[in-house]
């Protein structure tokens, strides 16, 4: 790694932290393959302790999938049916935190979707939102020091924002979370 002066940089983490960046992201597929294997969980541990290590807070987004999520883009992973999609995912979450927290690697914050667009593990409408909150709640439940965050797509109109917001902050979702994330692309 080189800075943006051609120098070495020995410790990528301990740099980049020089630079005012004070929280690393690293998403992770439940089963990745091929050309999407630097979204496996190994890839996460080893990350996510090397971040840390180096003083950066940590955030661990949970893709439920095997390759990478956007807004229309959400298929399940390949080993999960549909009709148990929400009962892997919860499995699937508290089992991936354990394993990080086993491994000195728990992040301070678990994102749970990626660019979630009403559609969350093919449930849609105001369902996929409900199950999003039984997993915060988990999470929760499970890790009280850790912050959660949930991922949305951007809206056609920004002003949208508000309303999934609001969706997100309903009393009959049940979401606990203390981030929300819209990922916004520079063409867009």
């Amino acid at each position: 790694w080189k800075d943006y002066k051609g120098n070495a940089v020995n410790n990528l983490f301990a740099y980049i932290k020089t630079q005012g960046i004070n929280t690393i992201s690293v998403k992770i597929a439940v089963n990745p393959s091929g050309d999407d294997e630097y979204l496996s969980l190994e890839n996460a541990k080893k990350t996510l302790k090397e971040a840390k290590k180096a003083g950066l807070r940590t955030n661990a987004v949970l893709l439920y999938s095997d390759k990478l999520t956007y807004a229309n883009t959400q298929d399940l992973p390949s080993s999960w049916k549909a009709d148990d999609a929400r009962e892997e995912a919860a499995a699937y979450t508290i089992s991936t935190l354990k394993e990080l927290e086993d491994k000195d690697a728990l992040p301070d914050i678990v994102t749970v979707g990626n660019e979630v667009n009403y559609n969350f593990l093919g449930i849609g409408g105001n369902d996929g939102f409900v199950q999003m909150g039984k997993i915060t709640q988990e999470i929760k439940k499970d890790y009280k020091d850790i912050k959660t965050a949930v991922s949305i797509s951007m809206p056609n109109d920004p002003s949208d924002i508000k309303w999934v917001q609001n969706q997100l902050n309903g009393d009959w979702n049940n979401i606990s979370y203390d981030y929300l994330g819209v990922n916004v692309y520079p063409d867009e």
